[in-house]
């Protein structure tokens, strides 16, 4: 069997034997994940040979800042994708870059659930909202498109693209 640790930059591989308890160290693999995230998660899928490596951005205070969105403008997460299958090598399958801090993710069965945080980068916007902006403000939101409030996925550093459409959002009426 397999077992993986992880630092802050590298996931170490043993080999656990059938009887004894004496590990083998098989690897280290370093993880190819963007300068603003840092790995937090590893899901091992012993079956399919893969293991999942989630990061996300890491910033001070982050539940003292959680009611402060400002914060959260610019967070970002990662999926690796590792093929695992070889005991002696590590191989990178795909990344995904999601637009949006990692709040919790689960692997149940074979499917990796993530739960993000996003925050709009409206470009132009000034978040301040001083009475200078306001005309500026009011002309920007008065041509935003819903497409530009949603998050994005990139795919092995391919652009950028939305990573739930508009019209598979929930829209209450009262709040439209």
């Amino acid at each position: 069997s397999l077992y993986a640790a992880s630092s802050a930059s590298t996931i170490r591989r043993h080999r656990i034997p059938a009887t004894g308890t004496a590990l083998t160290q098989m690897e280290d693999y370093a993880p190819q994940f963007g300068a603003d995230v840092v790995l937090n998660g590893l899901y091992l899928d012993a079956a399919r040979g893969q293991l999942a490596a989630v990061a996300g951005t890491s910033f001070f205070d982050y539940y003292m800042l959680w009611f402060s969105p400002q914060y959260w403008r610019s967070s970002a997460s990662e999926v690796l994708l590792l093929d695992v299958s070889d005991p002696a090598t590590t191989r990178s399958r795909y990344k995904l870059r999601f637009d949006g801090q990692i709040v919790g993710s689960r692997r149940i069965d074979s499917t990796l659930y993530l739960v993000l945080r996003s925050y709009p980068r409206i470009t132009g916007f000034d978040y301040s909202w001083t009475p200078a902006n306001t005309a500026r403000n009011q002309q920007i939101l008065s041509t935003l498109q819903a497409g530009a409030l949603l998050p994005t996925v990139s795919i092995d550093n391919r652009p950028a693209a939305p990573l739930v459409t508009a019209e598979n959002c929930l829209l209450q009426d009262a709040n439209a």
